[in-house]
């Protein structure tokens, strides 16, 4: 009989909508143009650990990710204009 791995990782799917929400509860910014998305920190009163994660977060994005957060802003500001 053959047991499951569990050494195996576990893949978790990027949530662009709870990273944004994340990254700007840290300082995070982002400026979406017409064929690009640009992420900042916005130094404010963050504690080192804090700006350390916002850093994080950006140098860890994938370039899918990436796609994924400005397909998701893209939605998002069609659907406000729409409203």
């Amino acid at each position: 009989m053959n047991a499951p791995s569990i050494s195996a990782p576990i893949a978790h799917a990027f949530d662009p909508a709870t990273w944004l929400t994340d990254f700007t509860a840290l300082g995070g910014a982002y400026h979406l143009r017409d064929n690009s998305l640009g992420l900042a920190i916005i130094l404010v009163n963050q504690t080192d650990a804090e700006l350390s994660l916002a850093r994080m977060m950006t140098a860890s994005l994938t370039a899918t990710e990436k796609t994924a957060l400005y397909h998701h802003l893209r939605a998002t500001s069609a659907n406000a204009e729409g409203c």
